[in-house]
C-alpha cells in the first residue's frame, strides 16, 4: 500500500507540473502544485521513518519525469533522523510536509514580486552590499536559465529559515571570485572574515557542510 501512495504523489506533482520545465518552476506557480509538493513530501518522510532503503525510494523516485526534483527530497529526507515512537513519526512528516510547502509557497512570492516590479527586484538579503565574505550553503550545476525554480532552492530555504537564516541565490559567474558554471545559494557578505565563520557555524546544523568564501558580486 506505501508503494501505492509514494507512486500516487509522484504522479499528482508529475500532472500538476506537465513534462516541461524544473519541478519547483511548475509546483511554485498555483496552491494546489505547493499542496502536492507537501503530500509529496510527506509521504517520503513515512519511507524515512521506517528506514526503508534509500536506494528503494530513489529508484521509486527515478520511475518519472519528475525525477531530479523527488530525487532532491528523498535526500532531504534520508538526511533527517528517524525515529522510534510513532508520535514522532508522524511530527516528522507532517515538519517535513511544512518545511517544503513553505518554501513553496515563499519562491511563489518572490516570484510574484519580481513580476510586480519587471524582473528588477533588488534581493534583500544583500542590504546594499556587494563585497565581502559570502557564506556559500549549496550549489548545484546550471540546467536552465532560472535561478529560483529548482528543488534544491527550496530545500535549502527551508532549512536555512529553519536556523533563522535567509537564502540568497544567483549564477555564480556574477561572484567574482566564484567558479562559473553554478547556481550559488548563500547569505549576504560580511566584512570581516570572521563574522561569517560565525554565521558558518550558526546555520551548519541546519544545512550541513558550508564554508566561507570572498566574492564580489556583480548584481544585475
Amino acid at each position: 500500500m506505501k508503494i501505492l501512495s509514494i507512486m500516487l504523489c509522484v504522479s499528482l506533482v508529475q500532472i500538476a507540473m506537465g513534462s516541461g520545465g524544473s519541478a519547483y518552476a511548475a509546483v511554485s506557480m498555483e496552491r494546489h502544485k505547493c499542496e502536492a509538493a507537501g503530500d509529496l513530501a510527506y509521504a517520503i518522510m513515512e519511507y524515512r521513518q521506517q528506514e526503508l532503503p534509500l536506494s528503494f525510494v530513489l529508484d521509486v523516485a527515478a520511475r518519472g519525469s519528475a525525477r531530479a526534483a523527488v530525487e532532491q527530497l528523498v535526500l532531504e529526507a534520508y538526511r533527517r533522523d528517524a525515529h522510534l515512537s510513532v508520535a514522532r513519526q508522524e511530527l516528522a512528516a507532517r515538519e517535513f510536509r511544512n518545511d517544503v510547502e513553505f518554501a513553496c509557497y515563499q519562491q511563489q512570492s518572490v516570484a510574484s514580486d519580481e513580476a510586480a516590479l519587471g524582473g528588477n527586484r533588488k534581493p534583500v538579503a544583500l542590504a546594499d552590499k556587494t563585497e565581502g565574505w559570502w557564506v556559500v550553503l549549496a550549489s548545484e550545476p546550471l540546467e536552465n536559465n532560472s535561478v529560483v525554480t529548482s528543488a534544491k532552492r527550496a530545500v535549502t530555504v527551508a532549512n536555512a529559515a529553519r536556523c533563522g537564516f535567509e537564502v540568497f541565490n544567483d549564477f555564480s559567474a556574477k561572484f567574482d571570485g566564484f567558479r562559473a558554471g553554478y547556481n550559488v545559494y548563500v547569505v549576504s557578505p560580511f566584512g570581516r572574515k570572521e563574522d561569517a565563520a560565525i554565521t558558518a557555524d550558526a546555520v551548519r546544523p541546519c544545512i550541513g557542510d558550508v564554508y566561507v568564501k570572498f566574492a564580489d558580486y556583480a548584481g544585475e
